[in-house]
């Protein structure tokens, strides 16, 4: 025999599929896995892209941080960011 409670079907003999704590304990775990698997099998493909062990020697020879590779107020990327600029705008114009 089956009841409408809400808008969810559940017979006499309880609901049917796995609880609602259960769902939310599975989600939580496949969210971690997936995390991890992104931190330590995806993420260290990465490393082996063909520009980055250019850039990493770059960094370490300059001693430009990581996180700053961004920031104008550094002054190497800053310099780069201006000749970058300036090649766009001032690029040579064919023949």
């Amino acid at each position: 025999m089956t009841q409408v409670v809400g808008t969810e079907h559940t017979s006499l003999d309880g609901p049917h599929g796995p609880s609602r704590a259960f769902r939310d304990w599975l989600a939580l775990a496949v969210g971690l896995a997936a995390i991890l698997a992104f931190m330590f099998l995806i993420a260290p493909i990465g490393l082996k892209l063909p520009g980055y062990t250019h850039l990493t020697a770059v960094l370490d020879e300059t001693g430009i941080p990581a996180p700053a590779l961004f920031y104008t107020g550094v002054p190497q990327v800053g310099d780069a960011e201006i000749r970058i600029r300036d090649s766009l705008t001032y690029a040579p114009a064919k023949p």
